[in-house]
This record gives structure tokens, sequence and C-alpha cells, in this order.
């Protein structure tokens, strides 16, 4: 099971402004989904459940070749190169073996190449809140 805790995810462009989450807090809930966020597979928003008593969504996975992801897509307001960070409050409860407890960062480009799978990856054997972070960086601008 993973937790991602509400009001710490946030995205950090090359200019303050330039790239902003929806619903980063988890707050705005509407047919138990966390607005402006898709989910997949196994989720519960958990009211209480994050840092400080903040929001948070857990995902659980139930066996092999199984996945749950929340997944926001953020296009920049103006032109953007250089570095994009993402940065999530994460807490890895009972990954097994194989198993995938992380933040994922890809990127499209505006010259039609892409950066896949930058990751920000917590300690899965720690069931403690983790802060992590994923950085693309690119000379081209992101689309």
């Amino acid at each position: 099971m993973v937790q991602l805790a509400g009001t710490v995810l946030g995205l950090i462009g090359v200019l303050s402004g330039l790239l902003t989450l929806q619903n980063g807090s988890f707050k705005d809930v509407s047919d138990g989904k966390p607005v402006g966020w898709q989910c997949t597979g196994q989720y519960k928003i958990l009211p209480n459940g994050g840092i400080n008593n903040k929001p948070a969504v857990e995902l659980t996975c139930s066996g092999p070749g199984k996945s749950s992801h929340l997944l926001q897509i953020v296009k920049p307001k103006s032109e953007l190169k250089g570095s994009v960070r993402v940065t999530a409050w994460f807490k890895c409860i009972k990954v097994e073996d194989g198993g995938d407890c992380s933040l994922w960062l890809d990127t499209i480009l505006e010259n039609g190449g892409a950066i896949w799978g930058k990751l920000g990856v917590p300690d899965r054997n720690s069931s403690k809140w983790q802060k992590v972070s994923a950085i693309v960086t690119s000379e081209n601008p992101i689309k």
C-alpha cells in the first residue's frame, strides 16, 4: 500500500508559476476521486490520513500484475526550458518484492522527443512519511 500526502505535491519550474498542479492538496473530492487527478486501480481518499492530519490518497495493489496510480497531466503556461522538479510525500506500507512505491515524472518535449521515467524513490522498507523528488532537465522546451 502506498499513501500520498496532501498539500505537499508540488511542481517547480524555472520560473515561478509556469506549472501548477490542480488540487495538489487532495482537499477537493468529487465522486470519490480527487478533483484534477486520474485514478486507476484501488485507491481511497483519507481526509485526515496525511502529514499533520491533512488529506492523503491511499493506493493499494492486490496481487501480481495489478497496479494503482494517480496521474495528472500538467502543461506549462508559457515556454519552459531547464529543470522541473516534482516533489511528493510517500508512505510505503508492506510493499513486497517486485512492488513499486515511487514518484514517476514523464516529460514530453516540443520537438517531439520525450524524457521518460525520472523517479523519486523512497525507502520502501520504511513505513514513515518520506519526501521524494523527481527532476527532469532539458534545453528543449517542455510541452
